[in-house]
Order: C-alpha cells, then structure tokens, then sequence
C-alpha cells in the first residue's frame, strides 16, 4: 500500500480470516503526527493554541 508520498509500505495483515468476508484495505494508516492538529481541536484547543504549540517545537 502506497504512503502519502507514494512510497510502498509494509503493514501487518489481518489477524482474521472470514470466509464470507474477505478482508481489504481500503485507506492507508496516517502518518505519524497527520493527524495531531485534529486530535487537540476535539480537546479543545484553538487554532492559536495548536500553533503555540507548534511554534514552541511540543508537538
């Protein structure tokens, strides 16, 4: 599975196998910290706060 820079990635497989339910991976895994700035906004931390954040090299 290609990585958001279009390298090809190695993942685990699934651990199940069904037979009426073939497995599939239909999204890759976010990247490391993709996902941060989403993360502290459903905590509640304001646009300014996550870039505070950022600009003191936390996250």
């Amino acid at each position: 599975m290609p990585n958001a820079e279009g390298r090809h990635i190695r993942l685990v497989g699934q651990p199940v196998s069904l037979s009426r339910t073939p497995t599939q991976m239909v999204a890759r895994p976010p990247e490391f910290g993709e996902q941060t700035d989403e993360v502290l906004a459903e905590f509640g931390f304001t646009a300014d706060e996550i870039g505070g954040l950022r600009q003191a090299k936390i996250v």
